[in-house]
């Protein structure tokens, strides 16, 4: 079944470090059951998002990166006639 790729962004102050404290750490990589993730809906969706094992990478700022999976199933009966 192809896929599409959702980005996410977001900063989370509770996970802002100093590196220098850390031994220079520049970001750390976490699951998405260890941390905040934002709330996602994708309209028209026939099923939920696939998480999988993709990891969220953390910079010491508290911005995140994650990435996640959704099904492409288009639903083409919503879409405007020619």
């Amino acid at each position: 079944m192809p896929t599409r790729t959702h980005r996410h962004y977001w900063k989370d102050l509770r996970l802002a470090w100093n590196p220098d404290d850390w031994g220079g750490v520049q970001s750390i990589v976490m699951f998405p059951n260890q941390i905040w993730l934002p709330d996602t809906d994708v309209y028209d969706l026939h099923s939920q998002v696939l998480l999988g094992n993709q990891a969220a990478t953390i910079y010491p700022s508290g911005d995140a990166y994650w990435s996640s999976q959704v099904p492409a199933r288009p639903n083409l009966a919503k879409m405007p006639r020619l």
